[in-house]
């Protein structure tokens, strides 16, 4: 497993999408939704063990998004 901080840095494209979802943009937050909301359940149903629980925080991660994104600050 690589832990340098290059590991972790989003893509370009990435970087871009989640810009937009910074910004508001609907359609964006649906693409990073579309790419990620299958890993996100995943581990949430891993952890909770519960359909139910799982969705509740699938739903809460992507409504948040936005907001989280806009007062993330990145340091290091």
């Amino acid at each position: 497993m690589n832990d340098s901080p290059e590991a972790v840095r989003p893509s370009s494209d990435q970087a871009a999408l989640l810009a937009a979802v910074r910004r508001g943009d609907a359609a964006a937050l649906g693409e990073v939704y579309r790419r990620q909301a299958r890993m996100v359940y995943a581990v949430a149903w891993r952890v909770l063990a519960s359909e139910a629980d799982a969705e509740d925080v699938l739903q809460d991660v992507f409504v948040g998004l936005p907001r989280a994104l806009r007062t993330y600050t990145e340091s290091g």
